[in-house]
């Protein structure tokens, strides 16, 4: 999702096909309207990179109002 909201930005046209009837529902924890964020990695970078997402996340919601 992310890649296809940066190459929207760059003016590209995106179409995002999902493979299931009901997104997100099998296994994942971010589905609807929920997300859950786990920053307790051992190595630093992955709460980092985490954290990024977690921004992505947050500028994308905004500019969709979401």
């Amino acid at each position: 999702m992310a890649a296809s909201y940066y190459c929207t930005k760059m003016g590209l046209k995106v179409l995002g096909i999902e493979r299931f009837n009901d997104t997100g529902s099998i296994g994942t924890s971010s589905y609807g309207f929920t997300r859950i964020w786990r920053m307790c990695h051992p190595d630093l970078k992955y709460n980092q990179m985490q954290q990024e997402a977690i921004d992505i996340f947050k500028e994308i919601e905004e500019r969709t109002k979401k």
